[in-house]
């Protein structure tokens, strides 16, 4: 067992946000606990990946929330993989709350960027429909 990897079942046993190479079974009980789920699909020597890992790492193992987990997927090493979660470029990032998505984002590097597409997941659960849209009278009125 590596130091990472025990590091990691540690923090899940804690309950604390958890980061760190895709396991498929950590994955199904984040996504049955219903926690915030971050899929980073990174490639070896993609320097944008490397600068979000850098970002996503800090905000992870700087947080104190418990609903958080991370994973990272080598989209080289893991085809099937990124094929099922239609990831085709690293650097892609792909936010989950359960087993709902809530957000897809590629390339982004910028600190700020990263923070405001992380808050997507603690946006509220859209509820029904969205309301009805109002109707255009045509022609319109002079």
């Amino acid at each position: 067992m590596t130091l990472l990897s025990l590091a990691l079942s540690f923090a899940s046993l804690a309950g604390a946000s958890s980061w760190g190479p895709y396991d498929a079974g950590a994955f199904e009980s984040a996504q049955q606990a219903n926690r915030i789920i971050l899929l980073q699909f990174l490639d070896d020597g993609c320097p944008r990946c490397d600068d979000q890992e850098k970002i996503l790492s800090k905000r992870f193992w700087g947080s104190s929330r418990k609903d958080w987990a991370g994973f990272q997927i080598d989209i080289s090493r893991s085809a099937a993989l990124a094929r099922q979660w239609r990831v085709t470029a690293p650097s892609t990032l792909v936010l989950l709350r359960g087993t709902r998505e809530v957000g897809r984002s590629t390339g982004v590097i910028i600190e700020s960027e990263l923070d405001a597409f992380l808050r997507k997941a603690d946006l509220p659960e859209p509820h029904g429909k969205a309301p009805p849209r109002p109707k255009k009278r045509w022609p319109p009125r002079p």
